[in-house]
């Protein structure tokens, strides 16, 4: 015996050439949707005998927008998600949080669930940019807004901040300071953010006449444990670099305490610089690039509300400017 195909929002909508939101309108029975299109919706929803999922009744009335972030134990993204809620809450929305923990398969799961739900638009942060699944959202079947993170796809709407201006800031900071043997620890190279801020990092390099490739370049994985383990095995008493550059500030973190475990003091022996300013950064005297989090959630939900009503098409890249917070992290060699 077959197993019959589960079918949901994407499906109908995909059949019927509306977003989910108008199919989720029609099954709630919402009187503003113009009779040819309700009756085209009417039609596949019968054609695949779709029976909505189990769930409360929604209010039809209402503007839902599915928020998925990938690690919500990362204080950055918490100063994301505040920009959205409170931009949603003055526009009388609903935020629906969802956190895929970093895997492409929570976060497939999540977004099936989100638009089963009936949710009018999603803003979605990436577990990695090469969004293969994801491209089926920028097609216009649900209206989605990428924050942070792109997608492998021309046509998306996308908010960020200056990532490789804000690198390029970070190494002309230490090389004003005199360092020229600068270690690099990255994140994931699957994650656009992650190139954009080496390539400034490194144009600074080139501009202050230091070859590239003279420095080390360690991958800590945006992970406090993984940059901490990277750093322990490099950091010696005497190690060949004076300056970390941290592409963001969890993994500062990890290398500050791994030079602190082997007698190396930040930044009497080694400055070190990080990337986000979120909330522990300060606390510990961190000079770190600064992204305007608030702000970019509420760019996010303020294109995202835009995008639902039609008033832009084409795809729109907004990104906004990152700054240097100097403290007490850094000296001049």
């Amino acid at each position: 015996m077959h197993k019959r195909k589960k079918y949901n929002l994407i499906d109908i909508a995909r059949m019927a050439d509306v977003s989910t939101a108008t199919v989720s309108r029609v099954l709630n029975r919402n009187p503003n949707v113009k009779v040819e299109i309700k009756r085209r919706v009417e039609e596949v929803v019968k054609q695949l005998d779709y029976k909505p999922p189990h769930k409360a009744s929604f209010n039809s009335n209402s503007i839902t927008v599915g928020v998925v972030v990938p690690d919500i134990a990362n204080p950055w993204f918490p100063l994301l998600v505040k920009g959205i809620e409170n931009t949603a809450r003055v526009h009388g929305f609903a935020i629906t949080l969802c956190d895929s923990n970093n895997d492409p398969e929570i976060e497939k799961k999540q977004l099936s669930s989100l638009m089963d739900r009936g949710v009018d638009g999603l803003i979605l942060i990436p577990t990695d940019s090469s969004g293969s699944r994801l491209r089926e959202l920028a097609e216009g079947y649900v209206p989605v807004v990428f924050l942070d993170r792109d997608i492998d796809h021309p046509g998306t709407h996308y908010v960020t901040s200056d990532n490789e201006g804000g690198a390029y800031q970070a190494a002309k900071y230490l090389i004003s300071l005199g360092h020229r043997s600068i270690l690099y620890l990255g994140g994931r190279t699957d994650i656009n953010t992650e190139p954009q801020r080496y390539a400034g990092f490194r144009r600074a390099l080139e501009e202050a006449g230091i070859s590239p490739d003279s420095h080390a370049h360690l991958l800590g994985e945006y992970s406090f444990d993984k940059a901490r383990e990277l750093v322990a095995k490099v950091a010696h008493h005497r190690p060949r670099f004076t300056a970390i550059f941290a592409s963001d500030d969890f993994m500062a973190l990890g290398a500050k305490q791994a030079l602190e475990e082997r007698g190396l003091r930040v930044p009497q022996d080694v400055s070190l610089v990080g990337f986000d300013d979120i909330p522990f950064a300060s606390l510990i005297s961190l000079t770190t690039i600064s992204q305007p989090a608030f702000e970019l959630g509420k760019s996010a939900l303020l294109l995202l509300n835009d995008v639902m009503n039609k008033r832009v098409v084409a795809p729109q890249k907004i990104v906004l400017p990152t700054s240097i917070i100097i403290r007490g992290s850094c000296v001049r060699i």
